[in-house]
């Protein structure tokens, strides 16, 4: 049965103005500039999100520049000087004229086999109500390094200065390492110093001179390095075959970087994953020298895994990959992004503003009440003030029982309200139901990340078909049934 509504005509059978005659047309069009309006506060409330978002930034910053910057464990390799003669010729008059003379370089060796272990224990510091996920962790670094041979010199009229070589490891920050580091060099402890040689292929770690090496030795060293950090943990594979395996007590980790685990393995109580990266999967020589380096690595090679992860870890990998030192690893996350469920959730902010109305003007319509475009507009700005409790009680509560709280403030509010307005309690009610019945639905949505599009697709088209079926029932032309329009 079709429900119609008729506007009462004043004046009897004069003439109906435009406005009477298309009163729910106009009804439609209000409600539809009152939505547009509502944009503005919604608006405002994404900008009180970034705002939180940069702040909550910079508490993070604040606590890793007292605690530690995320880590980037690169090598460890030796570096070998040698001296190259080059012979330059002059011309005075007609005499010709050679000198001689030795240029410096460096010969840079990376391991055969490098095998890193490590338990990573997390911790969570708090600045203000804000969370930043720290860790601790021993590492164990062994492998094998093959010297070369006294006769297989870069260049001829070369020589090896085997009594300069140094065993080097670059680390991101120093101010991590929180014991000495012990290095065993065939079996021998090695003295670690801080600093790196010039031209180092990292820009900041620790070194240690080497013994008396011979040539065509192949020697085992060790490495144990007590490191701590935050928020992120990475690797350049400049084994030959690198190995590395972690095991650590963080249930929500992220694996990013140029090479994923050969195998993992996360549950509620950690996570253990297992790399393998060969030679032939980088794009750089197992040796190489200064020349090399100069003419096959940006400049800023060095320094690109410097730069400590953004707050909403989001890496950029494929910068360091072109430099030539691809990184793996992992980022440890926090367990409840409250800021990215917020600004996510927000996103729905138009979906129950446009519902909520056309359940109000269906009701409007059906039960021949009047609702004026003001009570409206006071709907939907309750409908905005929800963000605002969400953001604000998630800071503190979480954000799963800030959005219930949140909810259930606003359900009540506009129940009341309606209650109030309509005359129609139970009326009141089930539009009270059906919107927390829409708030347990986006619920679900946010925790959804595989199949959240699928799930929400989906949702609205029964949404819609509902709202085009009820629609059948209105009269929309106001004339009675049988006459034209």
């Amino acid at each position: 049965m079709e429900t119609q509504t008729n506007y009462p005509n004043p004046r009897g059978t004069a003439r109906q103005s435009f406005v009477q005659r298309n009163a729910l047309s106009v009804k439609i069009a209000l409600i539809g500039a009152l939505i547009l309006l509502l944009l503005i506060p919604m608006a405002m409330v994404r900008g009180v999100i970034n705002e939180r978002v940069r702040t909550a930034e910079n508490a993070v910053r604040e606590v890793q520049d007292k605690w530690s910057n995320a880590q980037v464990v690169a090598g460890p390799y030796i570096e070998i000087p040698f001296e190259e003669e080059v012979a330059s010729v002059s011309y005075e008059g007609d005499r010709q004229k050679t000198s001689i003379r030795k240029l410096r370089k460096t010969l840079y060796l990376l391991p055969e086999t490098l095998d890193i272990s490590g338990t990573v224990e997390t911790q969570t510091l708090r600045r203000g109500q804000y969370e930043v996920v720290v860790y601790k962790t021993p590492l164990e670094l062994t492998g094998t390094f093959t010297l070369p041979q006294a006769a297989d010199v870069p260049a001829a009229d070369s020589r090896y200065l085997w009594e300069q070589a140094s065993f080097c490891m670059g680390l991101s920050d120093l101010r991590g390492i929180s014991e000495q580091v012990e290095i065993s060099w065939s079996g021998a402890p090695l003295e670690c110093h801080s600093g790196l040689p010039a031209g180092s292929l990292a820009s900041t770690g620790v070194a240690a001179a080497l013994p008396a090496l011979k040539a065509g030795d192949t020697v085992r060293f060790a490495v144990r390095l007590h490191l701590k950090g935050s928020q992120a943990l990475q690797f350049t594979p400049f084994g030959k075959t690198t190995r590395v395996r972690l095991v650590s007590d963080c249930p929500t980790p992220s694996f990013n970087g140029a090479f994923l685990p050969e195998e993992r393995e996360v549950t509620a109580d950690g996570f253990t994953a297992e790399w393998q990266v060969l030679n032939l999967n980088r794009n750089y020589p197992q040796r190489f020298t200064s020349d090399w380096k100069t003419n096959n690595l940006r400049e800023d090679a060095s320094e690109a895994y410097d730069a400590s992860p953004a707050y909403d870890n989001k890496h950029d990998y494929s910068s360091t990959a072109r430099n030539g030192f691809s990184l793996f690893g992992v980022d440890l996350l926090l367990p409840v992004e409250q800021y990215q469920q917020a600004t996510r959730s927000a996103k729905y902010a138009s979906l129950f503003i446009i519902l909520t109305f056309v359940i109000c003007f269906f009701v409007e319509v059906t039960r021949k009440k009047c609702i004026h475009p003001f009570q409206y507009l006071l709907v939907g700005l309750a409908l905005c003030l929800f963000y605002t409790l969400l953001l604000s009680l998630s800071e503190y509560l979480g954000f799963a029982w800030a959005y219930l709280v949140a909810a259930l403030m606003t359900v009540a509010l506009l129940v009341c309200y309606l209650a109030g307005l309509l005359r129609l309690r139970r009326t009141a009610l089930l539009i009270g139901a059906l919107l927390a019945l829409l708030y347990a639905y986006i619920y679900v949505l946010l925790q959804m990340e595989t199949y959240a599009l699928l799930a929400g697709s989906i949702g609205l088209f029964a949404i819609l078909a509902l709202i085009m079926r009820l629609s059948l029932k209105i009269n929309w032309s106001g004339n009675e049934p049988g006459q034209g329009a």
